[in-house]
């Protein structure tokens, strides 16, 4: 059982215009400053197939703009990128492992919700 992993971006938040704090300093659009989120584990057990998702919100600092990237030129990879080392790798190792969790509770329940018969 190989889990595998992928992000979805529903939505960047941006500020329209934004000088950051640094000396001299940079002024930029649509500067991204959070990054809506969505991360699902997913399986095939037996030709059936299963998934497991957190959903989030990840602030991104915005006081440096000297390595800015313009929103046009922005891709899937870069943004999955920043929210990675926002989070941090020990971060993102443990929504993993709470998705694996999850996929495996649902491959294997170990309780169910039974209705009473009529």
């Amino acid at each position: 059982m190989a889990n595998t992993y992928a992000w979805d971006f529903p939505a960047l938040d941006a500020h329209v215009e934004h000088t950051d704090a640094q000396d001299p300093a940079n002024t930029e659009t649509n500067v991204v400053y959070n990054i809506h989120w969505r991360y699902t584990a997913s399986v095939t057990v037996d030709g059936e197939d299963y998934t497991a998702t957190s959903i989030g919100t990840q602030s991104l600092e915005v006081e440096d703009l000297s390595t800015f990237s313009a929103f046009a030129d922005l891709t899937a990879e870069v943004v999955e990128g920043w929210v990675e080392a926002a989070m941090g790798a020990e971060a993102v190792q443990g929504m993993k492992d709470s998705l694996d969790a999850d996929l495996l509770s649902a491959i294997t329940p170990t309780t169910i919700t039974l209705t009473l018969p009529s």
